[in-house]
Protein backbone atom coordinates (compact mmCIF):
# COMPACT_ATOMS: atom_id res chain seq x y z
CA UNK A 1 0.00 0.00 0.00
CA UNK A 2 2.78 2.15 0.47
CA UNK A 3 3.61 2.25 -3.18
CA UNK A 4 -0.24 3.75 -3.72
CA UNK A 5 0.98 7.18 -2.21
CA UNK A 6 -1.14 9.51 0.31
CA UNK A 7 -4.29 9.54 -1.86
CA UNK A 8 -6.02 6.79 -3.49
CA UNK A 9 -5.31 5.80 -6.82
CA UNK A 10 -7.98 6.78 -9.33
CA UNK A 11 -9.54 3.41 -9.71
CA UNK A 12 -10.38 3.42 -6.30
CA UNK A 13 -11.99 6.79 -6.97
CA UNK A 14 -13.95 5.84 -9.58
CA UNK A 15 -14.97 2.81 -7.78
CA UNK A 16 -15.93 5.18 -4.42
CA UNK A 17 -17.85 7.29 -6.41
CA UNK A 18 -19.49 4.52 -8.23
CA UNK A 19 -20.48 2.79 -5.11
CA UNK A 20 -21.97 6.62 -3.84
CA UNK A 21 -24.05 6.43 -7.40
CA UNK A 22 -25.36 2.75 -6.40
CA UNK A 23 -26.60 4.11 -3.11
CA UNK A 24 -28.27 7.23 -4.73
CA UNK A 25 -30.06 5.05 -7.26
CA UNK A 26 -31.45 2.95 -4.06
CA UNK A 27 -32.46 5.92 -1.80
CA UNK A 28 -34.66 7.90 -3.92
CA UNK A 29 -35.54 4.96 -7.10
CA UNK A 30 -37.06 2.62 -4.01
CA UNK A 31 -39.29 4.95 -2.20
CA UNK A 32 -42.09 4.70 -4.61
CA UNK A 33 -41.82 0.83 -4.39
CA UNK A 34 -42.54 1.63 -0.03
CA UNK A 35 -45.17 3.82 -0.95
CA UNK A 36 -47.38 1.55 -2.94
CA UNK A 37 -46.51 -1.93 -1.51
CA UNK A 38 -46.19 -3.68 1.44
CA UNK A 39 -42.19 -3.55 2.83
CA UNK A 40 -42.35 -7.58 2.58
CA UNK A 41 -43.01 -7.20 -0.82
CA UNK A 42 -39.61 -5.74 -2.36
CA UNK A 43 -37.14 -8.09 -1.49
CA UNK A 44 -39.14 -10.04 -4.20
CA UNK A 45 -39.06 -7.22 -6.94
CA UNK A 46 -35.29 -7.36 -5.73
CA UNK A 47 -34.27 -11.17 -5.80
CA UNK A 48 -35.87 -12.28 -8.77
CA UNK A 49 -34.17 -8.82 -10.94
CA UNK A 50 -30.52 -10.33 -8.97
CA UNK A 51 -31.85 -13.83 -9.89
CA UNK A 52 -32.21 -12.91 -14.04
CA UNK A 53 -28.63 -11.20 -13.64
CA UNK A 54 -26.75 -13.74 -12.22
CA UNK A 55 -28.05 -16.18 -14.97
CA UNK A 56 -27.03 -13.38 -17.67
CA UNK A 57 -23.43 -13.27 -16.36
CA UNK A 58 -23.25 -17.13 -15.76
CA UNK A 59 -21.71 -17.33 -19.49
CA UNK A 60 -18.91 -14.83 -18.25
CA UNK A 61 -18.06 -15.37 -14.73
CA UNK A 62 -18.82 -19.74 -14.83
CA UNK A 63 -14.95 -20.06 -14.62
CA UNK A 64 -15.38 -17.70 -11.45
CA UNK A 65 -17.72 -20.86 -9.82
CA UNK A 66 -15.22 -23.10 -10.85
CA UNK A 67 -12.59 -21.62 -9.09
CA UNK A 68 -14.00 -21.42 -6.09
CA UNK A 69 -14.95 -25.16 -5.46
CA UNK A 70 -11.93 -26.04 -3.82
CA UNK A 71 -12.18 -23.17 -1.18
CA UNK A 72 -16.24 -24.15 -0.64
CA UNK A 73 -15.18 -28.14 -0.48
CA UNK A 74 -12.16 -27.49 1.89
CA UNK A 75 -15.06 -24.91 3.88
CA UNK A 76 -18.87 -25.56 3.51
CA UNK A 77 -19.78 -23.39 5.85
CA UNK A 78 -19.22 -20.51 3.32
CA UNK A 79 -22.29 -21.75 1.58
CA UNK A 80 -24.15 -21.14 4.59
CA UNK A 81 -23.08 -17.29 5.21
CA UNK A 82 -23.50 -16.63 1.89
CA UNK A 83 -27.17 -18.02 2.47
CA UNK A 84 -27.33 -16.22 5.89
CA UNK A 85 -26.78 -13.01 3.51
CA UNK A 86 -30.00 -13.61 1.93
CA UNK A 87 -31.92 -13.52 5.09
CA UNK A 88 -30.02 -10.82 6.15
CA UNK A 89 -30.81 -9.03 3.07
CA UNK A 90 -34.28 -9.58 3.16
CA UNK A 91 -34.69 -8.17 6.62
CA UNK A 92 -32.50 -5.49 5.92
CA UNK A 93 -34.53 -4.54 2.49
CA UNK A 94 -38.07 -5.03 4.67
CA UNK A 95 -37.08 -2.83 7.13
CA UNK A 96 -35.55 0.00 5.42
CA UNK A 97 -38.74 0.01 2.93
CA UNK A 98 -41.13 -0.05 6.03
CA UNK A 99 -39.22 2.95 7.35
CA UNK A 100 -38.47 4.31 3.84
CA UNK A 101 -42.34 5.07 3.71
CA UNK A 102 -41.96 7.82 6.99
CA UNK A 103 -38.74 9.09 6.71
CA UNK A 104 -36.02 8.79 3.76
CA UNK A 105 -33.78 10.59 5.25
CA UNK A 106 -33.96 8.13 8.76
CA UNK A 107 -33.71 5.09 6.31
CA UNK A 108 -30.33 6.95 4.24
CA UNK A 109 -29.08 7.75 7.75
CA UNK A 110 -28.97 4.87 9.46
CA UNK A 111 -26.45 3.47 6.93
CA UNK A 112 -23.85 5.99 9.21
CA UNK A 113 -24.48 4.27 12.12
CA UNK A 114 -24.04 0.71 9.91
CA UNK A 115 -20.75 1.44 9.47
CA UNK A 116 -19.41 1.85 12.36
CA UNK A 117 -20.68 -1.99 13.34
CA UNK A 118 -19.47 -2.54 10.00
CA UNK A 119 -15.92 -1.42 10.58
CA UNK A 120 -15.81 -2.99 14.34
CA UNK A 121 -17.18 -6.68 12.77
CA UNK A 122 -14.65 -7.21 9.67
CA UNK A 123 -11.91 -5.67 11.95
CA UNK A 124 -12.38 -9.32 13.68
CA UNK A 125 -12.19 -10.54 10.41
CA UNK A 126 -9.44 -9.23 9.27
CA UNK A 127 -9.92 -6.03 7.45
CA UNK A 128 -7.25 -3.55 8.06
CA UNK A 129 -8.23 -0.08 7.73
CA UNK A 130 -5.86 3.07 8.27
CA UNK A 131 -5.88 5.72 11.03
CA UNK A 132 -7.64 7.94 8.58
CA UNK A 133 -10.51 5.89 7.46
CA UNK A 134 -11.09 4.78 11.37
CA UNK A 135 -11.07 8.58 12.09
CA UNK A 136 -14.21 8.69 9.19
CA UNK A 137 -16.42 5.67 10.20
CA UNK A 138 -15.93 6.95 14.22
CA UNK A 139 -17.46 10.33 13.28
CA UNK A 140 -20.04 9.04 10.48
CA UNK A 141 -21.34 7.15 13.40
CA UNK A 142 -21.00 10.40 15.74
CA UNK A 143 -23.07 11.75 12.96
CA UNK A 144 -25.87 8.78 12.49
CA UNK A 145 -26.25 8.83 16.90
CA UNK A 146 -26.68 12.42 16.71
CA UNK A 147 -29.45 12.29 13.90
CA UNK A 148 -31.18 9.63 16.03
CA UNK A 149 -31.71 12.48 18.52
CA UNK A 150 -31.80 15.27 16.84
CA UNK A 151 -33.13 14.35 13.16
CA UNK A 152 -36.66 13.63 11.44
CA UNK A 153 -36.00 10.43 13.18
CA UNK A 154 -37.91 11.99 16.74
CA UNK A 155 -40.45 12.98 14.82
CA UNK A 156 -41.68 9.56 13.74
CA UNK A 157 -43.93 7.38 15.96
CA UNK A 158 -42.21 4.92 18.74
CA UNK A 159 -42.69 1.44 17.01
CA UNK A 160 -40.77 2.94 13.83
CA UNK A 161 -37.92 4.00 16.01
CA UNK A 162 -37.87 0.54 17.36
CA UNK A 163 -37.23 -1.20 13.49
CA UNK A 164 -34.64 1.60 12.80
CA UNK A 165 -32.41 0.18 15.85
CA UNK A 166 -32.88 -3.40 14.49
CA UNK A 167 -32.07 -2.32 11.26
CA UNK A 168 -28.60 -0.49 12.04
CA UNK A 169 -27.50 -4.06 13.21
CA UNK A 170 -29.34 -6.15 10.63
CA UNK A 171 -27.48 -3.78 8.28
CA UNK A 172 -24.34 -4.13 9.04
CA UNK A 173 -24.94 -8.12 8.79
CA UNK A 174 -24.67 -8.57 4.71
CA UNK A 175 -21.33 -6.70 4.55
CA UNK A 176 -20.01 -9.24 7.40
CA UNK A 177 -21.04 -11.62 5.08
CA UNK A 178 -19.03 -10.24 2.20
CA UNK A 179 -16.31 -10.14 3.86
CA UNK A 180 -16.25 -13.79 4.98
CA UNK A 181 -17.27 -14.81 1.51
CA UNK A 182 -15.44 -12.78 -1.27
CA UNK A 183 -12.36 -12.99 0.15
CA UNK A 184 -12.32 -16.93 0.40
CA UNK A 185 -13.81 -17.43 -2.85
CA UNK A 186 -15.28 -14.19 -5.22
CA UNK A 187 -17.77 -12.09 -5.48
CA UNK A 188 -20.04 -14.28 -8.02
CA UNK A 189 -19.87 -16.47 -5.66
CA UNK A 190 -21.69 -14.77 -3.14
CA UNK A 191 -23.84 -12.69 -5.43
CA UNK A 192 -25.66 -16.13 -6.82
CA UNK A 193 -26.08 -18.04 -3.49
CA UNK A 194 -27.38 -15.01 -1.57
CA UNK A 195 -29.31 -14.81 -4.77
CA UNK A 196 -31.28 -17.61 -4.39
CA UNK A 197 -31.50 -17.51 -0.83
CA UNK A 198 -33.37 -14.38 -0.69
CA UNK A 199 -35.71 -15.89 -3.79
CA UNK A 200 -36.50 -18.35 -1.48
CA UNK A 201 -37.18 -16.79 1.70
CA UNK A 202 -39.35 -13.92 -0.22
CA UNK A 203 -41.24 -16.71 -1.70
CA UNK A 204 -42.32 -18.40 1.49
CA UNK A 205 -42.57 -15.26 3.44
CA UNK A 206 -45.42 -13.40 0.32
CA UNK A 207 -46.81 -17.51 -0.42
CA UNK A 208 -48.50 -14.80 -3.28
CA UNK A 209 -45.78 -15.93 -6.30
CA UNK A 210 -47.54 -13.04 -8.57
CA UNK A 211 -45.08 -10.65 -6.40
CA UNK A 212 -42.56 -11.70 -8.40
CA UNK A 213 -44.47 -11.13 -12.15
CA UNK A 214 -44.81 -7.21 -10.91
CA UNK A 215 -41.41 -6.91 -10.75
CA UNK A 216 -41.44 -7.01 -14.65
CA UNK A 217 -45.63 -5.85 -15.05
CA UNK A 218 -45.49 -3.39 -12.97
CA UNK A 219 -43.11 0.17 -13.64
CA UNK A 220 -42.55 1.00 -9.86
CA UNK A 221 -41.44 -2.83 -8.96
CA UNK A 222 -39.71 -3.01 -12.36
CA UNK A 223 -37.84 0.06 -11.26
CA UNK A 224 -36.85 -1.04 -7.76
CA UNK A 225 -36.15 -4.52 -8.54
CA UNK A 226 -33.90 -3.64 -11.52
CA UNK A 227 -32.16 -0.70 -9.54
CA UNK A 228 -31.27 -3.31 -6.73
CA UNK A 229 -30.56 -6.16 -8.74
CA UNK A 230 -27.96 -3.85 -11.21
CA UNK A 231 -26.12 -1.83 -8.24
CA UNK A 232 -25.68 -5.44 -6.07
CA UNK A 233 -23.31 -6.59 -8.98
CA UNK A 234 -21.39 -3.28 -9.04
CA UNK A 235 -21.37 -3.44 -5.59
CA UNK A 236 -20.14 -6.78 -5.13
CA UNK A 237 -17.92 -6.51 -7.80
CA UNK A 238 -15.71 -3.44 -6.13
CA UNK A 239 -15.78 -4.47 -2.61
CA UNK A 240 -12.78 -6.45 -1.24
CA UNK A 241 -11.14 -6.24 -5.11
CA UNK A 242 -11.17 -2.42 -4.93
CA UNK A 243 -11.74 -1.03 -1.54
CA UNK A 244 -12.13 -2.87 1.59
CA UNK A 245 -15.74 -3.77 2.63
CA UNK A 246 -16.11 -1.00 5.37
CA UNK A 247 -14.98 1.80 3.10
CA UNK A 248 -17.55 0.99 0.63
CA UNK A 249 -19.91 1.24 2.52
CA UNK A 250 -18.82 4.95 3.86
CA UNK A 251 -18.68 5.32 0.58
CA UNK A 252 -22.44 4.60 -0.15
CA UNK A 253 -23.40 6.40 3.19
CA UNK A 254 -21.76 9.62 1.15
CA UNK A 255 -25.36 9.80 -0.67
CA UNK A 256 -27.19 10.37 2.60
CA UNK A 257 -26.49 14.20 2.67
CA UNK A 258 -28.04 14.06 -0.62
CA UNK A 259 -30.73 11.89 0.23
CA UNK A 260 -31.66 13.85 3.18
CA UNK A 261 -31.67 17.37 1.11
CA UNK A 262 -34.02 15.95 -1.37
CA UNK A 263 -35.83 13.92 1.23
CA UNK A 264 -36.77 17.99 3.31
CA UNK A 265 -37.56 20.01 -0.36
CA UNK A 266 -39.55 17.04 -2.20
CA UNK A 267 -41.05 15.04 0.78
CA UNK A 268 -41.27 18.00 3.66
CA UNK A 269 -39.17 15.61 5.85
CA UNK A 270 -38.17 18.33 8.93
CA UNK A 271 -36.22 21.36 8.28
CA UNK A 272 -34.25 21.78 5.22
CA UNK A 273 -31.31 24.13 6.99
CA UNK A 274 -31.53 20.84 9.52
CA UNK A 275 -31.00 18.12 6.72
CA UNK A 276 -28.61 20.30 4.94
CA UNK A 277 -26.56 20.55 8.07
CA UNK A 278 -26.59 16.50 9.01
CA UNK A 279 -25.37 16.31 5.53
CA UNK A 280 -22.87 18.69 5.29
CA UNK A 281 -21.40 17.40 8.21
CA UNK A 282 -21.32 14.16 7.26
CA UNK A 283 -19.45 15.17 3.65
CA UNK A 284 -16.62 16.53 5.77
CA UNK A 285 -16.43 13.66 7.94
CA UNK A 286 -15.80 11.78 4.79
CA UNK A 287 -12.81 13.10 3.50
CA UNK A 288 -10.74 10.94 5.14
CA UNK A 289 -11.80 8.03 3.06
CA UNK A 290 -9.94 9.00 0.13
CA UNK A 291 -6.58 9.31 2.42
CA UNK A 292 -4.30 6.16 2.65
Amino acid sequence: KHNKGFYMQGFEVVAILLLFGCAMARNLIMRPAAIHFPGKATPAFSGIWMLLASFCLLPFYYPLLLEALPSIQTNPAIVLVSFAKGLFLWGSITLTQIIRRHSSSSAAFRSLLTVGLLAIFNAGLGEVLNFWQWSSVIVLSILGAAFLLHGHLKQLPQQAKYLFTILVFISALPGMTDQIVITQTNWYVQFILSTISLCIISAVINRDLSVFKKAFSHKVCFMAGATWGVTEVIILMLLVTYVPVTVGAAAMAMSVPTVMLISSLRWKEGRWWEQALFGSTAYVAAIPLFIL
